[in-house]
């Protein structure tokens, strides 16, 4: 009763915790399974996983992962890594087709689609690309400036960009987020934008003109301190997806019917780096030494992917 109260008073969220919380009672129990199908018609959501907070919003940080996965939900950089290629990458345009470089590599020929030239001339985008090549400008970007010879404008929808020497992705450099005026609002928004933020949950809705068929209203994240309980509560149905698993916890969940796993375009690196004043670790033949004598393949066959201890590998 509770449950299908807080549904017709449209507290979805809480109408599904509660659907939940009754299946972990009584797994069998038809009404709760109904009850959170009916959710799901009503106001589709996700409800994601998650290790580390997303205390800030950058869809093109290469150093800040929850910032990057959050961001992508509410901002859509000028220019967007998409997959790995033979040449470094093939990266999108946010307003238009890829960009396109001159036989040359000295040029950058950037189109904007008509759909979108009334909201963001080629003027416009020409002003963002000079703007990045200043140093009196608040937006100056060094790496930019560094290979920016000129810009111009060739049409309402046509830019060319001059290079001062060949390049073989200047276009990776243009991984930026384009911020809003007080004369253009919101000019390259995401799906998505912050509802509300709680201690351990941020709710992201979808923006009206983004809605569509089957897809999520509502992404939820759920932040975990341990990843046992995240595990825990993957399998019974309070969250939806885990952005992350540790090795041991994938291959184990692999082998489960319900699960699917799946991989990243491009795997991340940890590195544990000592920083003491102790007088060994002070030492840099010690620290060289240690290097040397670490097993890495011991630790990674052994430790990390097939142990049976469930806890290695989350040290």
């Amino acid at each position: 009763d509770e449950a299908i109260a807080l549904l017709q008073q449209k507290r979805y969220r809480d109408a599904r915790r509660a659907a939940i919380e009754m299946l972990s009672i009584l797994p069998g129990m038809k009404e709760a399974s109904e009850l959170i199908e009916r959710v799901n018609r009503e106001h589709p959501m996700v409800r994601v996983g998650v290790m580390q907070q997303s205390s800030e919003l950058d869809p093109t940080s290469l150093i800040n992962w929850p910032a990057r996965r959050a961001g992508a939900l509410v901002y859509r950089p000028l220019v967007q890594f998409l997959q790995t290629g033979t040449e470094g990458g093939r990266y999108g345009f946010a307003l238009g087709p890829p960009p396109r470089l001159s036989e040359d590599r000295q040029q950058v020929l950037l189109s904007i689609d008509d759909n979108m030239s009334d909201t963001f001339s080629a003027f416009a985008l020409s002003q963002v690309l000079l703007n990045r090549a200043d140093p009196e400008h608040a937006d100056y970007n060094p790496s930019w400036a560094a290979i920016f010879e000129s810009v111009a404008a060739t049409s309402k929808s046509k830019v060319v960009v001059q290079l001062r020497r060949p390049n073989v992705l200047p276009h990776a450099l243009l991984q930026w987020i384009i911020p809003d005026t007080p004369q253009q609002v919101g000019t390259l928004p995401g799906k998505y934008r912050v509802e509300s933020r709680e201690e351990n949950e941020i709710s992201f809705a979808i923006r009206e003109e983004s809605k569509a068929s089957g897809q999520p209203v509502e992404i939820i994240e759920v932040f975990y301190d341990d990843p046992k309980e995240a595990v825990n509560d993957l399998l019974r149905g309070n969250i939806d997806v885990l952005d992350q698993l540790y090795p041991a916890d994938a291959k184990r969940l692999a082998i489960d019917p319900r699960l699917r796993i799946g991989s990243y375009a491009l795997p991340t690196t940890h590195m544990l780096i000592p920083v003491s004043d102790h007088e060994y670790l002070a030492n840099t033949k010690f620290r060289r030494a240690l290097v040397y004598a670490t097993n890495r393949e011991a630790m990674l066959s052994g430790e990390l992917l097939n142990s049976s201890d469930p806890d290695d590998g989350r040290l």
